[in-house]
């Protein structure tokens, strides 16, 4: 079935920094994690709000006659979003739902957060105490349910296992098998020499592997991200440019990524911000953070970025400052969301490793005179002085 209407409507998708934040709280020895998959989804949505007609399946047909939708088929435009109010408006009478996220809910107990449950699509998230998984069933069991699993399993391509206090969050099987696929379709006969610009369908072949790299590099293996940058950013690859992808598939190696249990009446976000000037094609200029949550023992990873700096800039401190302005802003709407689960504010502490940066920022030094990196500036010490009176 498609849909020939127009009639196209977006439905909101989970956040990864909530689905990390998630695990991080399922690290509470306490509590238990499982991955829900609704059956059917769609067709168990509220009844279609709008007309629409189809033309039946083949042996269903009579002349004169159409079929007019009860309920949103998949392929229909807006089927995604009748299902996510039909599905978060039943969250909503058990749970409070995220300001940030509207695919995350929460339920707040005696002043204590007590359970989570994230929405992608089907596919559902959940974590919490005995009391929660009680309170949030009978919402959840109003709808046909199949696979349900605790503990260990596969969400969105994530492979997840909790053992006690620990989470470990990972994508080897698929990691494996794309780096098993990328190497045998980089070795192209012939081998386009060093600066030899490659055919169209070469460029095919590199935008297909590039494409499956840079999904587990923003997914679970951050250190693949700086060497499929460059790549990334190019309007035309040579044979060079094939050595280098092969390359960074050779450094695809099995990675967890762990999660333990944090104290949140102490913790903190940090962030930790870089970047280089005119290192890419073109003369562009990279820029990475990373987010973390710390309480003075465990640091749960967050978030991260690596990607091309925005605006043009002329020196090293604008684009670290550019950075820096980058990571702060994904801080606060990490803080933000955390706020309204834990009903208080974490506080921030940023890292950079310019003196420069640092300086000018704390008005210690004389400040710049481009106009945009003032602009940048500005945003970044406005949140410091509003974090000073805060304190």
């Amino acid at each position: 079935f498609e849909d020939q209407t127009g009639n196209f409507t977006n439905s909101p998708t989970v956040c990864k920094f909530s689905i990390r934040i998630l695990l991080g709280f399922a690290t509470n020895p306490s509590w238990k994690l499982k991955s829900v998959d609704v059956t059917s989804a769609f067709l168990q949505s509220a009844t279609i709000d709008r007309d629409v007609y189809i033309q039946p399946p083949r042996g269903y047909c009579r002349p004169g006659f159409v079929w007019k939708l009860k309920k949103p088929l998949y392929g229909l435009g807006d089927a995604s979003r009748a299902w996510y109010f039909t599905i978060s408006g039943a969250l909503k009478e058990v749970c409070s739902i995220s300001r940030v996220d509207k695919t995350t809910f929460f339920v707040r107990e005696n002043n204590q957060v007590i359970g989570i449950i994230t929405i992608h699509v089907d596919d559902l998230l959940l974590t919490g105490t005995e009391r929660f998984f009680e309170r949030v069933t009978p919402a959840i069991s109003m709808f046909k349910l199949g696979r349900v699993e605790t503990s260990t399993f596969t969400y969105l391509g994530w492979e997840i296992e909790k053992e006690r206090a620990e989470i470990t969050l990972s994508q080897q099987k698929y990691a494996k098998l794309a780096r098993d696929d990328v190497m045998s379709r980089l070795q192209m006969k012939p081998m386009p020499f060093a600066a030899e610009e490659l055919s169209i369908e070469q460029e095919e072949t590199m935008r297909s592997c590039i494409g499956k790299l840079s999904w587990l590099a923003n997914q679970t293996m951050p250190y693949l991200s700086f060497g499929l940058l460059d790549l990334t950013t190019k309007s035309g690859w040579t044979g060079s440019d094939v050595r280098a992808l092969t390359k960074v598939a050779r450094s695809v190696q099995p990675t967890k990524i762990v999660y333990r249990n944090i104290n949140w009446e102490r913790a903190t976000l940090q962030v930790y911000t870089d970047a280089s000037l005119g290192n890419l094609e073109g003369s562009k200029s990279g820029a990475g953070h990373v987010v973390y949550l710390y309480d003075g023992a465990v640091r749960n990873l967050v978030t991260y970025s690596c990607g091309t700096v925005k605006r043009v800039v002329k020196s090293v401190f604008a684009a670290e400052l550019y950075s820096m302005s980058e990571g702060v802003s994904d801080a606060i709407n990490i803080r933000n969301f955390l706020g309204d689960i834990l009903d208080r504010l974490l506080p921030i502490t940023v890292w950079t490793d310019s003196n420069q940066v640092f300086h000018t920022v704390r008005k210690i030094s004389s400040q710049p005179r481009d106009k945009g990196t003032i602009l940048v500036l500005r945003e970044i010490q406005d949140y410091l002085e509003t974090e000073y009176s805060r304190n």
